[in-house]
C-alpha cells in the first residue's frame, strides 16, 4: 500500500536516474569522439621544397613618444634618418606596410612629418594605431 502524503509533507528523496542517463550519454559521446580524433592523426614525414610561400611579415613599427623621440622597430632614430631607414626595410620587403603609433599629447605636425617621410620613402600602406573608447 502506498502512503498518503498530505500537502504539508515534503519529498525528501532525489531521483538520480535522469542524472545517470545524462552522464552515460556524455561518456559515450566522449568515447566516440576521442576514437575519431585518434584515427585522424597520422605521423607524416613531409617532403622538403625549395619554393614555399612566405608568411606575411609584421608591419614596420614607427613609434613616437612624448619626448619627441622616433623609433623604427624599437630602434631610436631621428626624422632626418627615418626615410633612409624605411628605404632599407623596403629593400628587404617592398610590400611591407607601416604602422605609426604616437603619443596622444604629441605635436600633430611631427606625426604628419613622420607619416609624410614614410609615404615618400615608398610605403604603400600606412596606418595609425588608436585605442578604442569604452
Amino acid at each position: 500500500m502506498a502512503k498518503n502524503q498530505s500537502a504539508d509533507t515534503e519529498i525528501s528523496d532525489i531521483n538520480i536516474v535522469p542524472l545517470v542517463d545524462i552522464i552515460l550519454v556524455v561518456l559515450i559521446i566522449f568515447m566516440v569522439t576521442s576514437q575519431t580524433q585518434k584515427q585522424n592523426q597520422m605521423e607524416l614525414n613531409l617532403p622538403e621544397s625549395s619554393f614555399s610561400e612566405k608568411k606575411p611579415e609584421l608591419p614596420l613599427a614607427i613609434s613616437l613618444n612624448k619626448s619627441r623621440e622616433i623609433f623604427i622597430n624599437q630602434k631610436l632614430t631621428d626624422l632626418n634618418e627615418l626615410k633612409s631607414q624605411i628605404g632599407i626595410e623596403l629593400n628587404k620587403n617592398p610590400d611591407i606596410s607601416a604602422v605609426v603609433s604616437a603619443d596622444k599629447d604629441l605635436d600633430y605636425g611631427l606625426v604628419i612629418a613622420v607619416m609624410d617621410a614614410a609615404k615618400s620613402a615608398g610605403v604603400k600602406e600606412l596606418s595609425v594605431t588608436t585605442v578604442e573608447t569604452p
